[in-house]
């Protein structure tokens, strides 16, 4: 077996057994360590009122006064702060010494005292703040007003840039405008009131002849001669003449200057009778306005079957007590007046989904529902007119034509039932 040697411990030079690293020492900052560098602040010592010294500064300043010449001279007296030396008497005891007496001399105020050779300098009087007026503001005399204390130095006007001067011209002509306007306005109330007054009053019909007289329809418009030409509302005495006179179907004034009224008026005609909702008809003109009411319905008007008329006063216009029935008579008579459809003799509006007329007194037309009024019209009227289409009736036919539908290519499909009403 050989024999091994253990490996040798490797020898650093320099370095002896045992040898640490010293840690590096660390500074010690004491209190005065940066007072080189940077200044302490001094600390504020508390400020201490010493009232006695304060006094007795003041009696030595009292006593160091010159004396005049006039006025016998005080012993000198030793200072405050020593003793006075005592006095041998003939007996040989010592006598006690008699302090100085004070000199009055002087007042204390607060705290400090004023020697009375001062000569004192006259104290400003407080202000009381809960009195109103300080007391020697009372006593001045008022000023004037407008006046003022000083003259103030005087500015200098700048000149004004392109945009004042813009704006300036602008407020300038707004405010001549409506000075005009005003001026303008009062020329004319000031000229009509004063210049134009009613000379003439003349009627004028545009249709037919009136059923009334010319005395009753200026008795109705209620502005005689002499009055002014502009003091009466032309809107409201049309609407009044219009309600007076039912017959009147519309009316029109028309100022003359500068003295002369025109009134123009169309005469209403009798058109269309409804059942009252208080018994009897109503009698309508075209427009709808109630003419009068009568027992039976008059002959040559359209009959109106289905509905009512809620309380019908002469002069104005009509109410139905269903107001959808009065829209769709005036759609019907709307429409086929454009399309020259007539002439109509009765309208039958008891049930809305199968309304009806009556043509010619000849032919009822069926319409169904308002939907789709003015085909059906027009596809009827197409029909009902010879040679329009193929299949027109002639003009002695009698019977029921249907009209309502339409087929699945959106054309209307019309029905015939001949002698059938």
């Amino acid at each position: 077996m050989a024999h091994s040697t253990p490996p040798h411990k490797p020898v650093y030079p320099n370095r002896t057994s045992g040898q640490r690293r010293q840690q590096p020492a660390r500074p010690v900052y004491t209190y005065n360590a940066d007072a080189g560098k940077h200044k302490q602040r001094q600390q504020a010592h508390p400020i201490v009122y010493d009232y006695d010294r304060m006094i007795e500064q003041e009696e030595r300043k009292a006593n160091s006064i010159e004396v005049p010449s006039f006025m016998p001279k005080a012993a000198a007296q030793p200072p405050s702060g020593s003793r006075p030396a005592r006095q041998e008497t003939a007996a040989g005891a010592t006598a006690p010494q008699k302090k100085p007496p004070v000199q009055q001399k002087r007042i204390q105020e607060n705290m400090f005292e004023i020697p009375l050779s001062e000569p004192q300098r006259p104290r400003a009087e407080l202000y009381d703040q809960h009195a109103r007026k300080r007391p020697e503001a009372a006593a001045q005399p008022p000023k004037k007003a407008g006046k003022r204390a000083g003259k103030k130095r005087a500015r200098k006007k700048q000149p004004a840039t392109p945009g004042q001067a813009r704006r300036r011209r602008i407020r300038r002509a707004i405010t001549a405008g409506v000075l005009a306007a005003v001026l303008l306005t009062a020329g004319v109330l000031i000229s009509a009131a004063v210049l134009f007054k009613i000379k003439t009053v003349s009627v004028e019909s545009t249709g037919e002849a009136l059923m009334y007289e010319n005395n009753q329809i200026m008795a109705v418009f209620g502005h005689p001669a002499g009055e002014n030409l502009f003091g009466f509302s032309v809107r409201e005495t049309q609407q009044n003449m219009e309600q007076a006179l039912p017959y009147l179907e519309q009316v029109h004034i028309k100022r003359r200057l500068p003295d002369e009224i025109v009134i123009s008026a169309s005469p209403a005609v009798e058109s269309y009778a409804v059942e009252s909702e208080s018994g009897g008809w109503a009698v309508l003109s075209a427009s709808g306005k109630v003419l009068r009411t009568a027992e039976e319905p008059p002959e040559g008007v359209v009959r109106i079957d289905g509905a009512q008329a809620a309380a019908p006063v002469p002069g104005q216009a009509v109410h139905f007590t269903e107001e959808d029935k009065l829209e769709a008579m005036q759609l019907i008579f709307a429409t086929a007046a454009k399309q020259e459809l007539g002439p109509i003799g009765q309208i039958d509006l008891t049930n809305m989904m199968e309304i009806s007329v009556l043509y010619q007194d000849r032919i009822r037309i069926i319409l169904g529902t308002v939907n789709d009024m003015e085909y059906k019209i027009e596809w009827a009227w197409k029909l009902l007119t010879p040679e329009q289409t193929e299949n027109s009736l002639g003009t002695e036919d009698r019977g029921t034509l249907d009209v309502s539908s339409r087929g699945n290519d959106g054309l209307g499909r019309a029905r015939w039932r001949a002698g059938v009403l």
